[in-house]
């Protein structure tokens, strides 16, 4: 038999808050613009499946500290909230701590096998993950949608095609790596989709979540790394090695966390349409660090893609006034 719901799970004591959703939206997109540069710059001793270890691993570490500090301060108001939330919704976090891990491997994958521009065409081609969590939020979270939505997330599709065929629409031209990179999204958004009602409910915090998220991607990937390659251990013991597997975790636990505290106050797909300038900062990262260039097909892919979403984005905000007055 089930516990009470109302002693242990209470109901969002406040309002989602619009403009911290805003802020850690835009914090999270200025993180997420970095993680490409980091990855196209690490030693080529860092095969892709190691380096998703060591990045779960060490954002792990880094959110340690503010999880216990906020789940003790969390102690206090609502005491074995977390306790009873994992025994209860343990299979989602098991979900999303796997394809967690399955997204960090396809992610350096794609990157690493992109060719030239990777950084740039690979940035461009994950900005199907606002098709996938448009389609997800009105499917399964019961957001709002318009026929202005509809039709610009096909000229989003669009786009992006027109993109990762290298502006030739002939789907030959595409690109194995920027091809893995437009597909997994699709994880990202089914795990952001299986932990939101979660945090919206308060639940979780999104520390807790993304400290158990890569613990259990640690472990997952852990078993998988060391059991092919059990002496990938000492590239641990490389500092430059250990410097660029702290910088994409840091990235990362910035990312996560913003997202996390994002998504509890705004749309999913809101979140993801303020990060659709991403490309774009990761190309003036890329020009400056990696001597990446644009070829006028970027440019083309981009103008359409961001316009698009920003229409979107217009979209989103003018129907979440009425939901937001009846919340309130």
């Amino acid at each position: 038999m089930e516990e009470p719901t109302h002693l242990t799970e209470p109901k969002s004591t406040k309002p989602p808050n619009f403009k911290i959703g805003v802020l850690y939206a835009i914090i999270t997109l200025v993180a997420i613009s970095t993680q490409p540069i980091i990855s196209q710059s690490r030693s080529g001793d860092l095969y892709p499946i190691i380096y998703a270890f060591a990045t779960v691993l060490f954002e792990n570490i880094i959110i340690l500290p503010l999880t216990i500090t906020q789940t003790i301060s969390r102690r206090k108001t609502h005491p074995g909230i977390l306790k009873n939330a994992i025994k209860k919704h343990w299979w989602r976090f098991l979900i999303v701590g796997s394809v967690f891990a399955g997204a960090q491997i396809m992610f350096f994958w794609g990157f690493d096998i992109s060719g030239d521009s990777a950084a740039v065409s690979g940035s461009i081609a994950m900005k199907s993950s606002i098709v996938f969590t448009l389609i997800i939020g009105w499917i399964f979270l019961k957001e709002k949608g318009s026929v202005i939505q509809l039709v610009f997330t096909g000229i989003i599709f669009v786009g992006l095609f027109y993109t990762l065929t290298s502006g030739t629409f002939n789907p030959g031209e595409i690109n194995y790596g920027t091809l893995i990179l437009f597909i997994m999204p699709i994880l990202w958004t089914i795990g952001h989709s299986i932990t939101k009602p979660l945090l919206q409910q308060e639940l979780i915090i999104p520390s807790q979540v993304i400290y158990i998220r890569t613990l259990i991607s640690t472990v997952i990937l852990g078993v998988f790394t060391f059991s092919l390659n059990p002496l990938s251990v000492s590239l641990f013991f490389n500092w430059n090695n250990l410097l660029f597997m702290f910088l994409i975790a840091l990235s990362y636990a910035v990312g996560h966390f913003g997202w996390y505290t994002s998504i509890k106050n705004i749309d999913l797909a809101l979140s993801s349409a303020i990060q659709a300038p991403q490309p774009i900062l990761t190309s003036i990262f890329a020009f400056f660090i990696l001597g990446d260039t644009l070829e006028l097909y970027h440019y083309i892919g981009l103008a359409v893609i961001f316009l698009s979403i920003l229409i979107i984005l217009y979209d989103k905000q003018r129907l979440s006034k009425p939901i937001k007055k009846k919340t309130i």
